[in-house]
């Protein structure tokens, strides 16, 4: 896949201080896309302690496609802050929304848009970028993470520790707090070679109707905001 236009491939070059001022926002959003890859489809699986960790994260990824549509509402914790965020998901499709920042996907075209740079930087995301921030592509690579059950915890609450195979994959592993009685996770962290990140879920809903048009940027809601194109 072509990341540029052959006729504007000196445009990255004059683009990349508006694109070096949101990485951060990118970086964000996809370490977040990869934190809510476990959250919202890791707990749809009947029998859990009959099941051993890696049946349990197979079966994730079994469900996820299975699903019509996902809904889901969270509280994330990253260096320091605490901000509310939604996550909407259909098929290769997502979408994420945090306090000034959200990235679309419509399963060719990626926007990330940055409220402090009032920049949204669209481009069609390599295979790498997608594995790190598309739940679907994530999860069906189950054979690249070790598995394992966590410290028991009190109640019916069960911990599940995913410990990447390979390294220098910038996470060192994801720790998940999953119900027993409900089968649902109820939070997640991530540890990351520079930070932990938490997540807590609000809520959680499946098969709901979610329009298409909610996978695109729709530059009529941000007016004055640069859109820096790079594919």
């Amino acid at each position: 896949m072509r990341f540029l236009h052959k006729h504007i491939a000196s445009d990255r070059n004059m683009a990349s201080k508006s694109v070096d001022r949101n990485m951060l926002s990118k970086s964000m959003i996809f370490r977040l896309t990869v934190i809510l890859i476990y959250i919202f489809y890791c707990g749809y699986y009947t029998h859990i302690e009959a099941a051993t960790p890696a049946q349990i994260l197979q079966t994730c990824s079994q469900k996820l496609t299975s699903a019509r549509s996902v809904r889901g509402e969270f509280t994330i914790t990253m260096n320091g802050k605490r901000m509310s965020g939604q996550l909407l998901s259909k098929g290769n499709k997502f979408t994420i929304q945090l306090p000034g920042l959200a990235t679309w996907y419509d399963g060719a075209s990626m926007w990330s848009y940055s409220s402090a740079n009032k920049e949204t930087t669209l481009w069609k995301p390599t295979k790498s970028e997608l594995a790190e921030a598309n739940p679907l592509l994530y999860l069906s690579q189950a054979a690249d993470y070790t598995v394992t059950e966590g410290k028991a915890l009190s109640g019916d609450l069960k911990t599940l520790i995913l410990t990447p195979r390979k390294r220098n994959t910038g996470i060192k592993r994801v720790v998940v707090t999953i119900s027993t009685s409900t089968n649902l996770p109820k939070s997640i962290k991530i540890e990351a070679n520079s930070a932990a990140t938490l997540v807590n879920i609000k809520s959680l809903r499946l098969n709901t109707t979610i329009p298409d048009t909610s996978f695109k940027y729709d530059k009529n809601k941000y007016k004055g905001v640069q859109v820096i194109d790079l594919r």
